[in-house]
């Protein structure tokens, strides 16, 4: 027996945003089927996506779902892999090291876009460090403690700075400091005012 080949996935995402991830894959010629939706063989590709998308449309208990069909991709890392090894045994590294360096450079950043990628992230991060204070006070209401502050978007911000230094060598403890600072007061249900309290 042949082994499965995938050839799509779908994500379906309920209306509070949790994700179901499933697979098309191929049996054999005209038999592919949807992995952990049903059993139904469809004769083509275009069919089981087809039956995928009436499935999802036309039943009453998927309304407000999300469906996403996508084509299978090797992550950019595998993809710029793949080409380094084609380079290194097609036209052999150790004719021209340094020239087999900066092309191998130049498939990695056209495969991961990496600088362009870096580029985003730092200008995002900026631009979030210059208006955290006004995000924070259109999503929460200022109490008689002082300025709401977000700490889930404090910490995502952490978590996204450390893996950009990781990406790029350079220290941010200057902004890593700032969203580390505790808070510097929270203030109990019975300290709220009466009209404040849920």
């Amino acid at each position: 027996m042949n082994t499965p080949q995938t050839v799509k996935r779908a994500t379906l995402k309920d209306p509070q945003g949790i994700k179901a991830d499933f697979l098309l894959q191929r049996h054999g010629k005209g038999d592919y089927r949807w992995s952990g939706v049903d059993t139904t063989a469809y004769l083509s590709e275009e069919d089981a996506i087809r039956g995928m998308r009436a499935t999802v449309e036309g039943k009453p208990e998927f309304v407000g779902w999300d469906l996403t069909i996508m084509g299978i991709e090797p992550p950019a890392a595998l993809r710029a892999a793949a080409r380094l090894v084609d380079k290194t045994f097609h036209e052999g590294w150790w004719k021209a090291v340094d020239k087999t360096l900066v092309e191998a450079q130049q498939v990695i950043e056209e495969e991961t876009n990496s600088a362009a990628l870096v580029d985003a992230v730092e200008t995002l991060i900026a631009y979030i460090f210059l208006n955290r204070s006004k995000f924070a006070k259109a999503l929460f209401p200022t109490t008689p403690a002082g300025e709401p502050r977000d700490l889930v978007c404090d910490g995502l911000l952490l978590t996204v700075i450390e893996a950009l230094e990781k990406t790029t060598l350079q220290d941010h403890e200057n902004l890593k400091k700032k969203l580390r600072e505790p808070v510097s007061q929270i203030l109990s249900a019975r300290a709220l005012p009466k009209e404040t309290r849920q």
